[in-house]
């Protein structure tokens, strides 16, 4: 990965693509988009305050599902989004025993 430092409330999230067999791979077609969270900039500055970001490097998120643009890198492509696109943060389950 370069070294992309990302500006105000923008994040760079690498798409997960869902895999159903070692043969098919399918690019996730969800009404919202799956990633991972690769860099986020410092946050929002409102009224000369940053406000600090909810999401942080290794989260995955759920963002919308409009065109967002693109960065490519060794053959990887990024999505660019703004923190105000992420709908949610997709937390691990924990086991009750």
């Amino acid at each position: 990965m370069s070294n992309l430092r990302m500006l105000r409330d923008r994040i760079l999230v690498l798409p997960i693509e869902r895999k159903l067999s070692d043969i098919i791979e399918v690019k996730n077609t969800e009404k919202f988009n799956l990633g991972t969270v690769i860099s986020c900039g410092p946050g929002k500055e409102i009224a000369g305050k940053v406000h600090p970001m909810d999401v942080k490097v290794g989260d995955t998120v759920r963002y919308g599902e409009f065109v967002f643009p693109e960065y490519r890198h060794n053959g990887i492509v990024y999505n660019i989004v703004q923190e105000a696109d992420i709908a949610a943060i997709v937390e691990q389950e924990q086991e009750v025993a």
